[in-house]
């Protein structure tokens, strides 16, 4: 999660938020001296300092809010998604890392208001008032979002949103309950801690459900069960009632260490200076850039594969067209082998080049992916995308039939590569047994069926 707050804080329009900040600064003052005049005309004590100073922090908090929920998102599709928990729900059944990551940050996201709103005025220290002042800005954010097409209005983002404000008020009505030594303090503080608890319990659930069992989960769009009532299917191939005992297998085991001694032996492997590599590192990949700036490779950690790409000459847009062996021998310096089994696929109305290998299983290893190149027009490699990858056994398991599997589709138990809410029809010509990864790196089973959705070619995945 780091990563992505480093990520948020790179994009933020830093000297636009500095000047609104300035500018809201000078008009606090200005807006402070005036008012302490007009009260000491009225005979009134001045406003203390304490308050402007948090209308000040407050401001400043909400003009960064508006950059980072606004002007920094780019330009959605209009949705509305009034589907409550449905977040949590995903997060529960995949435990994938960019929905945690969503979840935690809507909800940090507005703990700095709920931390001071019971200290701009006495008022708030009632938490009604609190929660009805976050849910009021929260759901403008929400609005304003909609209506600019920057992001999708979520009922699940006002919940985390209004979760964050509550956290705040608690931490600081926690301080305060101490500080002024109230009556039956423990039980106070467990009540104003209880917004805090009660996520921490939450998340620390859902990482014992991942963690307990034994594969993991496959990124599908899509989540919960989908109402088909209203959806036509249509089968127009036969189905194998047969259970089947096919094998599971696991990728290379890949973090950020083994990645970074990776990046540096590809470099040197070309003669390319593999010192001083800048590294942008993300959850569930890592950049490598040259100093230069010439080279990058980017690694994913799921499965070990990886995009290098050459930008010496990108701004000539020349290819050259070069056969297999030329190919296999600029690839070796680059310390890859193709694997004898795959076929090679010539440039075809494109500059691409393809080596592909189909679950080729022999021992206890599975080899399965495609490799694709391009070339310069000097020989010398612009692109390579290696997802070839040798996966080594784990176990044998027994799989649904393939009518269990399409019985999923009819009764909504799938994920659907569209929002069940635009489909009218499905229409399977055929079903296929393939492999995915999962989120722990296994390489597993699915039945892949061939269909129309809305007449368009799709496919639906089942796991089994």
């Amino acid at each position: 999660m780091i990563y992505e707050l480093i990520r948020i804080i790179g994009n933020l329009n830093i000297k636009i938020i500095s000047a609104s900040i300035l500018s809201t600064g000078i008009v606090c003052w200005l807006l402070y001296e005036s008012m302490n005049k007009l009260q000491m005309l009225k005979g009134e004590k001045n406003i203390p300092k304490k308050q402007m100073l948090v209308i000040f922090i407050i401001s400043s908090y909400i003009i960064i809010i508006f950059d980072v929920a606004l002007l920094n998102r780019g330009v959605y599709t209009r949705q509305v998604n009034l589907n409550l928990f449905s977040s949590y729900r995903r997060v529960w059944d995949s435990f994938n890392a960019a929905d945690r990551y969503h979840i935690i940050l809507n909800i940090l996201m507005t703990v700095p208001l709920g931390l001071m709103l019971p200290v701009l005025h006495n008022k708030f220290h009632k938490v009604r008032w609190t929660i009805a002042a976050g849910i009021i800005f929260v759901v403008i954010i929400e609005y304003i979002q909609l209506a600019a097409n920057s992001g999708v209005f979520d009922v699940d983002d006002i919940f985390n949103n209004c979760m964050g404000i509550l956290i705040g008020y608690g931490i600081t009505m926690s301080i305060l309950a101490i500080i002024e030594r109230r009556n039956r303090l423990v039980l106070k503080i467990l009540a104003y801690m209880l917004p805090l608890l009660s996520i921490t319990i939450t998340f620390a659930g859902m990482a014992i459900n991942y963690n307990t069992r034994e594969f993991g989960n496959f990124n599908l769009f899509g989540y919960g069960k989908i109402n088909m009532s209203n959806i036509e299917v249509k089968l127009k191939t036969e189905l194998s009632t047969e259970e089947k005992t096919v094998t599971v297998y696991k990728a290379p085991s890949i973090d950020k260490n083994t990645a970074r001694d990776f990046a540096e032996n590809f470099f040197k492997n070309i003669n390319i200076d593999s010192t001083d590599l800048k590294e942008d590192l993300y959850t569930d990949f890592a950049n490598y850039w040259t100093r230069d700036n010439k080279h990058l490779l980017k690694i994913n950690f799921s499965d070990g594969s990886y995009e290098y790409n050459n930008f010496l000459e990108f701004d000539k847009n020349k290819y050259i067209s070069m056969d297999e062996k030329a190919l296999l021998d600029e690839l070796r310096n680059y310390n890859i082998e193709i694997p004898k089994e795959a076929t090679f696929t010539p440039p075809n109305g494109s500059d691409n080049y393809i080596w592909k290998i189909n679950q080729h299983s022999y021992e206890d290893f599975l080899i399965d992916g495609k490799l694709l190149c391009l070339c310069y027009n000097d020989g010398t490699i612009r692109m390579i995308i290696n997802s070839i990858i040798t996966y080594s056994k784990v176990r044998d398991v027994y799989t649904i039939s393939e009518k269990k599997a399409y019985e999923k589709i009819l009764e909504g138990e799938v994920n659907l590569p569209v929002s069940g809410d635009e489909i009218n029809s499905i229409e399977v010509s055929g079903v296929i047994m393939g492999y995915k990864l999962d989120s722990k790196g296994f390489y597993r089973p699915v039945y892949i069926f061939n269909c129309k959705i809305n007449g368009e070619k799709s496919e639906i995945v089942v796991e089994i």
